[in-house]
């Protein structure tokens, strides 16, 4: 109902321009005798230039007749010519335009809708392996390791009760494999699932991930910020941050040359981890150089989340933003 009663007022205007004022508005007459072309055309594309077109020269046309204020009917068919042709151009315009607004929302949507599609199949497959990491880390605990408590017993055994010394030398080096095989094994395990995740939470898991890593034995100091309460991470949450930081750990060991690393996980609209070093940088080829800084990347942007980083020789910065749909409550704790 608007559009019909706002282009009737336009028309009204239109032709009370013309019956009263045309030689005082002369200068902009042609505007105002377009107003009712614009406002259709933009409102129903090349269709409502055409329907104003016609009613625009049916009023004219009368009006002509009535006042003759045009000095010809030449003038007259040459004025409607002009504004029809100009009307129809900018339907025709605005009809392209908005099939190609709509073809753009229509794409956009789609490719909305892909992107939470994927990163729920990630966020899915991402569980799947966690899950799977983690059956696959029970069954060789408590298969393995029995078997290998088993040989060992049995070796101290042999070594105990065999009259020949060949036999005892026998026995020593199966009981050295056994622990040999016992330690691979814990390294195996700490790799496919850290029992510290599930027992303690991410927070001691990463304590106990920087011992493991030697920083106070490589003189560098390490300093740890949790800002939440760590144990309300969801399980597939709490393994993806613990991996990235398992990366992230590893790969300043390795190549930084550091002496000083900071670690904080805090929580907002996102969990945020930054990890910090005052190492020697990275190359500015880090991307085409190794897999590790760029699977994070990947990992992180199909989940909806950020990464960046910011290296120079005074040092990286590490930034990661990963979403949450439960929000965790916070608690500032800080340790070194």
């Amino acid at each position: 109902m608007y559009p019909c009663v706002f282009c009737t007022l336009l028309f009204a205007i239109s032709l009370l321009a013309e019956l009263f004022f045309r030689i005082h508005i002369e200068s902009i007459a042609m505007l105002i005798f377009l107003l009712p072309n614009l406002y259709l055309a933009y409102q129903f594309g090349w269709r409502g230039a055409v329907l104003a077109n016609t009613v625009n020269g049916v009023i004219f046309t009368a009006i002509h007749h009535l006042t003759h204020s045009f000095d010809s009917t030449l003038d007259l068919h040459l004025f409607i010519s002009i504004q029809a042709t100009v009307g129809l151009l900018l339907g025709i315009i605005i009809s392209r335009q908005h099939l190609l607004a709509t073809s753009l929302y229509k794409t956009n949507s789609r490719l909305e809708r892909e992107l939470k599609d994927k990163q729920e199949l990630v966020s899915q497959l991402i569980h799947i392996e966690e899950s799977t990491r983690r059956d696959i880390a029970r069954e060789l605990h408590d298969q393995i390791g029995q078997n290998i408590t088993a040989i060992q017993i049995q070796s101290m055994l042999v070594k105990k009760l065999a009259p020949e010394k060949s036999l005892q030398n026998i026995a020593e080096t199966t009981n050295q494999l056994a622990m040999q095989i016992h330690s691979s094994t814990r390294n195996i395990l700490n790799q496919l699932r850290p029992p510290a995740l599930d027992t303690m939470g991410l927070q001691h898991a990463v304590q106990q991930l920087a011992r493991e890593l030697g920083f106070n034995e490589r003189d560098i100091v390490f300093r740890l910020n949790f800002n939440l309460v760590a144990n309300s991470l969801d399980d597939t949450t709490r393994s993806i941050l613990y991996r990235i930081i398992q990366e992230l750990l590893n790969n300043v060991c390795k190549h930084s040359q550091a002496n000083e690393i900071s670690l904080d996980l805090i929580y907002d609209d996102m969990f945020r981890l930054e990890v910090c070093d005052n190492g020697i940088g990275l190359p500015e080829v880090w991307r085409s150089r190794g897999h590790g800084l760029t699977g994070i990347e990947e990992r992180v942007s199909a989940l909806g989340g950020h990464f960046y980083v910011a290296s120079s020789s005074n040092g990286t910065r590490v930034f990661v933003s990963l979403p949450q749909k439960n929000k965790a409550p916070l608690l500032s704790k800080n340790f070194s």
